[in-house]
């Protein structure tokens, strides 16, 4: 009987802890559940002195370009003090705050006034969307997760990039610029450019029009560039696995394909090398 009864109290004790740990773990480190008002407000933050942004989560950014900076957060009311906005160096980063987790929120957007454009990134499904024209010496831009970033720049040098499922529109002038996914993103560019360097690695795309004089285009995996739109003098094209690249080439054609993969090109180019590994294909269209 005496038996029966510690073991009752033993599993008691070990249901108790096993609870009140249970309950510690949600309380210390679960979300915080907020479901918008529905009734939507504008707070001005006084914040200065960034060349970047940055947005991490579900929040939508505007830039534009002003001669003063102004940042405007524009949601439902009981969800504003929830959305931190923070210059770190010279970055603002705007995101939620930490373990809160919005439900049923009519709109949760950022407006922010910039004189100058250096860099733009998402961490996370939000995005960033630029209003005219922004220049300057260079640009980086990049997305993580399945956010997306909408941009016009001009200026001398600029590297775009995806990392995840995300996706980058651009137009602009760049004289030296570096395209790349890495995943199964996608970017869209309308480009002008002296040099350019388009790579793919994994499911992604790249599709791409407007002129540049010497390209390099590279996929990696099963993904594929579309530059048919894209002229271009001078090409050095390569392929690795079953992915494809497509070109217009009127000058030279530099061609190298491992796998099963193709290189397609339009235009009067010779082909000055041609090395091809296993069933891949340089096929003139």
């Amino acid at each position: 009987m005496k038996m029966k009864s510690l073991s009752f109290l033993l599993l008691a004790f070990l249901f108790i802890g096993n609870l009140s740990y249970g309950q510690s773990s949600i309380l210390g480190f679960g979300f915080k559940t907020i479901k918008g008002s529905g009734d939507v407000k504008t707070e001005i933050r006084n914040l200065s002195g960034f060349t970047k942004v940055e947005t991490n989560g579900s929040i939508n950014v505007f830039i534009k370009k002003a001669d003063a900076f102004e940042v405007k957060i524009e949601a439902d009311d009981n969800l504003i003090p929830y959305i931190i906005s923070e210059v770190k160096g010279n970055t603002l980063v705007v995101r939620m705050r930490e373990n809160v987790n919005i439900r049923n929120s009519r709109k949760m957007t950022a407006y922010v006034s910039m004189p100058k454009l250096t860099a733009l990134a998402t961490r996370g499904s939000g995005s960033i969307n630029s209003e005219g024209r922004f220049n300057g010496e260079e640009l980086v831009v990049n997305t993580q997760g399945s956010g997306s970033i909408n941009f016009s720049f001009d200026g001398k040098n600029a590297v775009i990039s995806t990392h995840g499922s995300g996706g980058i529109k651009f137009s602009g002038s760049i004289n030296k610029v570096e395209v790349g996914t890495h995943g199964s993103g996608g970017i869209k560019a309308q480009l002008e450019s002296e040099s350019a360097h388009l790579s793919v690695g994994g499911s992604g795309s790249v599709n791409i029009s407007g002129s540049a004089k010497d390209v390099v285009a590279e996929v990696q995996g099963s993904g594929s560039i579309y530059g048919y739109n894209f002229m271009t003098k001078n090409a050095t094209a390569s392929v690795q696995g079953s992915g494809s690249c497509n070109l217009s080439v009127s000058e030279g054609l530099n061609g190298r394909i491992h796998g099963s993969g193709g290189i397609n090109y339009r235009g009067n180019a010779s082909v000055i090398t041609s090395e091809t590994t296993g069933s891949g294909k340089i096929r003139k269209q």
